[in-house]
């Protein structure tokens, strides 16, 4: 699946807020789109944060230089994003489908 099919994909299923668990932690945290960004907002922290699609694009552009086994491991992008653990489940969940 190429970057924009897979963004398109992502924020039309994300019109309306939906709820996720991180891979790795388990962690719940909320997800929608808005103005060309996807907002996450931590269950536990109740702060919304905005990921844009370039920033998006740049997590995925490295997942794609990752080996399948390494490619859903927050702690391979922890260099280029903050918030890892919510970009790589989201890539899960909308390309598993």
């Amino acid at each position: 699946m190429k970057y924009e099919e897979f963004w398109q994909k992502m924020y039309r299923n994300l019109r309306t807020k939906r709820e996720f668990e991180t891979l790795r932690r388990n962690t719940l945290f909320s997800a929608h789109s808005e103005n060309s960004s996807i907002i996450i907002t931590p269950k536990k922290s109740k702060f919304p944060r905005s990921i844009t699609r370039e920033k998006f694009k740049q997590v995925w552009n490295h997942a794609s230089k990752l080996s399948a086994s390494e490619r859903f491991k927050p702690s391979n992008y922890s260099e280029i994003s903050y918030n890892s653990a919510y970009e790589v489940t989201l890539m899960y969940e909308f390309l598993k489908k």
